[in-house]
């Protein structure tokens, strides 16, 4: 959370913003679906690293 003023100065949203935004994807639990050969299983928790986001 040390890089909050600097995400806040190179996208224009205020601090509150991108705090807020930082706690919903970093540390809250989300339901998302997870596929299995059953069909999508629903599972609740937190989101997962994946690299190529960075890279979007």
């Amino acid at each position: 959370m040390d890089d909050i003023p600097t995400v806040a100065q190179n996208t224009g949203l205020s601090t509150e913003e991108v705090t807020t935004l930082k706690k919903h994807i970093f540390y809250g639990r989300h339901e998302y679906p997870i596929a299995t050969d059953e069909g999508p299983l629903i599972v609740i928790g937190r989101f997962e690293a994946d690299d190529k986001i960075a890279y979007t």
